[in-house]
């Protein structure tokens, strides 16, 4: 059985759910957080799926779980507060229908999941805390989704790039899951004051333990709300590394406002592995202040030496009035001590000489020693707050398949829109296979995707003159959908899924990311 890893999220678990939770001195500030995860089965023959959640100190019986087979290309939804309506078998009629635990999780879980197949499955998570059906707090806009770890891309050393401590009133918890086998865990702070900090803790198989910062030996500094003289320097900012010396490891990382009652954002990615470190990494989503949304992409060097990085910024979108084009590149090199991070934004001035305020595009990190990258959007929007966080792609692990177990088409307000690269170096279209609630539909790019550039699948149910449809017509408005996106011409791709709240009669919920699936 293929294995999937999905771990939990301090009371709100990575690919599970807690239907209410109790906060601890390793929970996130703030009432209501609870987690939701969506499998799509990526093959073109059924697939029997069972789903085992656990219990971080509960023993091997203290478990919850699910049986389903999933036909060709269809998903399934775990959501804590809403009742299940999956049949036994799901078909392209139900698929995206919800699934249940048994027995149902109680008040207050926290734990992990596994998640087996008997075909290749992959799976998105998505942390919470808005009312829905039993779970959640009125007020609360917060929300941000991230991968299931594939059992064999679990491993022995994992990378998070950001560390922060009530750093600007932000501090960060890291969730770490022993992938079948107990594991000798110790993460290592390595704050940007050169400091080194360090706890350790053997985690039982299948289950997750919670690292926090103030917890580690000496104890990672506190900022107290403030910048500590500067992401460069401060003792509150760094990033981190976890070693296992025996089973292999997954994890997650999340970023919470600190002392926040009910949050407005939360950012959670999962850790990177060494495949994850290339010498050649891409961005797919990038903005410099383009409709009030920013990035900044965190480069973590994990080679033993200084590493020289070259970015090269291809305009993929512009804003009204904007004097650069699309198609436009713009060059930058930086350097990055062995260990260290830094941060790629407009702030620093190091997007690309002469990139203005108000572009849209793809960022390509060339390196002679390897790195990880992830990357955090913010954006003001109807006058709220809104973030989310993607890992960078390492480009020798794109594919000329994407896969995307949830997308939405303007559903229950919410819509998505998949920036899909062209990571080749020859243009090429790009086919999509949507798996509806209402049926099935492909489409096409109209023209080619140029290598290194973006095609942003959006709006589709508007007529997008982006895209044509071979088969189905366009996906209608009101769907939930599985997306599989593929190279016509072979070309390697890499994608990235945003959802975006477009109704605001209930207030604005945040934004939300996940990486496309390679395989």
């Amino acid at each position: 059985m293929r294995k999937l890893k999905l771990f939990s999220i301090l009371l709100i678990m990575a690919m599970i759910l807690v239907t209410t939770i109790s906060l601890s001195a390793q929970s996130l500030d703030g009432a209501g957080w609870w987690t939701n995860f969506t499998i799509q089965n990526t093959t073109g023959s059924s697939a029997t799926v069972a789903t085992v959640g656990y219990h971080p100190t509960g023993g091997s019986s203290d478990t919850y779980s699910n049986s389903t087979v999933l036909d060709a290309n269809t998903s399934v939804i775990f959501h804590p507060g809403l009742s299940a309506t999956c049949p036994s078998t799901v078909n392209a009629a139900n698929s995206g229908c919800r699934i249940g635990l048994s027995p149902s999780l109680p008040a207050g879980f926290q734990g992990s999941v596994v998640i087996s197949s008997d075909s290749p499955v992959v799976a998105v998570t998505a942390l919470n805390n808005n009312a829905s059906g039993s779970v959640g707090v009125s007020g609360g806009t917060a929300r941000s989704s991230y991968q299931g770890i594939d059992g064999a891309s679990a491993a022995n050393t994992l990378y998070f790039p950001t560390v922060k401590n009530n750093f600007s009133g932000q501090s960060t918890i890291f969730y770490v899951q022993a992938a079948g086998a107990d594991a000798d865990v110790t993460i290592t702070y390595e704050m940007n004051d050169g400091s080194t900090h360090t706890q350790s803790q053997t985690i039982e198989a299948n289950k997750m333990f919670a690292f926090v910062p103030s917890a580690a030996t000496p104890a990672v500094a506190s900022c107290n709300g403030g910048n500590g003289g500067g992401s460069a320097v401060a003792a509150c900012f760094g990033g981190a590394t976890v070693t296992s010396t025996s089973g292999a490891i997954a994890g997650v990382i999340v970023e919470y406002i600190d002392g926040a009652s009910t949050a407005s954002y939360v950012l959670a990615s999962r850790g990177l592995t060494p495949n994850d470190a290339g010498t050649e990494l891409i961005a797919p989503t990038m903005k410099n202040d383009f409709n009030g949304s920013t990035t900044g992409a965190t480069i973590l060097n994990t080679g033993g030496s200084t590493a020289n990085v070259d970015i090269t910024s291809t305009v993929t979108n512009v804003a009204s009035g904007c004097s650069a084009n699309v198609g436009d590149v713009f060059t930058q090199s930086v350097t990055i001590p062995s260990g260290s991070s830094i941060v790629v934004n407009r702030f620093q001035g190091n997007t690309g000489s002469g990139n203005p305020s108000c572009t849209f595009y793809t960022m390509k990190a060339e390196s002679d020693q390897p790195i990880v990258m992830t990357v955090n959007e913010n954006r003001d929007y109807q006058g709220q707050t809104v973030k989310a966080v993607y890992a960078g792609f390492n480009v020798t692990s794109a594919t000329d398949t994407v896969f995307f177990p949830l997308f939405k088409e303007f559903f229950n307000g919410q819509t998505a829109g998949l920036s899909v690269v062209n990571a080749g170096t020859t243009s090429t279209k790009i086919t999509g296979t949507f798996t509806c609630d209402d049926g099935t539909h492909v489409i096409e790019t109209t023209s080619n995707v140029a290598a290194g550039a973006a095609v942003s699948f959006f709006n589709l149910s508007g007529g997008n003159s982006n895209f044509t449809a071979l088969s189905g017509g366009m996906p209608a408005a009101d769907v939930k959908c599985s997306a599989v996106m593929t190279s016509n011409g072979g070309q390697p791709l890499v994608g990235l899924a945003q959802e975006s709240d477009r109704d605001s009669s209930n207030g604005i919920l945040d934004i939300t990311n996940y990486e496309g699936f390679n395989q």
